[in-house]
């Protein structure tokens, strides 16, 4: 997928368990993020002997933890084992600090799992098995079964190096959303989660004067304006509501930050709708495909479409990555739901994350 990535991939050494670490070894931690954190995590609960001397961080940022930054120019005058390195799917931007690492003190980290979601560090996450084995049943095809099988493994076991390489070799991120369904010209779209509006483009650019897309965003127009007064055929064929979207109309509390916003007890009060009353409201009668991507809200925003999806049989490209549990009980649902669909699996990111559910209509199908 990126010959560059791969290329430096290749050519570095990999710690894929837990196990390949050196008792009492010293390192560093290349980068103070949210995969180094957490590595430093699973590192204090499973090997306590390793002794984790810091972060290295190009931008200066400071850890919150009682452990040192320093710059990569520091690391010379440093006595350390390895430098691990998480940033997997910036290897191709990391060759000039890679190569000033004499190579067999530079690791590249394929210890973690898809239970990098707090509550799992320590212990990962076990699918349930029925619910696992109905959805394997579901899947259109080998292929996605295939990626499924690598995200529940990955949820399981101590590596992500399957995982990692299955993405960097046919992973393509440009397909999210549209891998699996093909848009029509005159095509309606139902977008949860505008933020930036940069998918809407890509939408857009399958759409004539005819087609429309219906956006919901609670952050408002300053997060998307800009890509909405650069592309001016989306701007013309694209309407944006400052509302959530969940299973209940009135309001709903969220916690607002970014592309990380979402429904939290004690957030900021937005209006909420579900998409079968804003479909009855505004007399739609054509809906092809709805996107969701809200940090974790989907499931209830599916069940306040139940109505819309069973009487305009519109696509879906449900974002299933917010939660563990999403992995399994969002196809779980949708499966046991949707008549005469058809599922396909999508993964966009190197670590499993931005992984989509798509259910198309059967008469829908490319």
């Amino acid at each position: 997928m990126n010959s560059k990535i791969m290329e430096v991939y290749s050519s570095m050494l990999k710690f894929s368990s837990l196990d390949d670490y050196p008792k009492e070894c010293k390192i560093f931690i290349y980068a103070n993020n949210v995969m180094a954190k957490n590595l430093l995590t699973i590192f204090t609960e499973q090997r306590p002997d390793i002794k984790i001397l810091g972060f290295i961080d190009s931008f200066g940022k400071k850890s919150s933890e009682m452990i040192e930054t320093i710059s990569p120019d520091e690391l010379n005058k440093k006595n350390y084992d390895y430098v691990v390195i998480t940033l997997i799917n910036y290897l191709d931007q990391l060759k000039d600090f890679i190569s000033k690492i004499p190579p067999n003190k530079l690791i590249l980290n394929l210890v973690a799992n898809l239970a990098y979601h707090p509550p799992y560090l320590a212990h990962g996450f076990t699918p349930d098995k029925a619910k696992n084995t109905f959805i394997i049943s579901k899947l259109h095809s080998s292929k996605d079964i295939n990626l499924w099988n690598l995200l529940t493994t990955s949820m399981t076991d101590s590596s992500i190096k399957n995982l990692v390489e299955w993405f960097l070799s046919e992973g393509d991120s440009d397909l999210q959303y549209i891998e699996h369904y093909d848009l029509k010209h005159d095509d309606v779209v139902m977008e949860l989660g505008v933020y930036d509006a940069k998918s809407s483009s890509v939408f857009a650019k399958k759409l004539d004067q005819t087609g429309r897309i219906i956006g919901f965003e609670p952050l408002g127009q300053e997060i998307y304006k800009k890509t909405l007064d650069n592309d001016l055929h989306l701007k013309e064929i694209m309407t944006i509501y400052p509302y959530a979207v969940s299973d209940k109309v009135g309001e709903i509390s969220m916690h607002l930050n970014g592309s990380s916003t979402k429904i939290a007890d004690d957030g900021t009060k937005i209006k909420c709708i579900t998409i079968d009353a804003f479909v009855d409201e505004n007399q739609i009668s054509k809906l092809d495909l709805i996107k969701m991507d809200i940090e974790g809200a989907e499931p209830a925003a599916l069940r306040g479409a139940k109505k819309t999806i069973k009487n305009l049989r519109p696509a879906l490209a449900i974002s299933i990555y917010h939660g563990l549990n999403q992995y399994i009980d969002i196809p779980f649902y949708l499966m046991n739901t949707l008549e005469n669909y058809t599922f396909k699996l999508g993964c966009y990111s190197v670590f499993g994350l931005e992984t989509v559910l798509y259910c198309i209509p059967n008469e829908k199908l490319k």
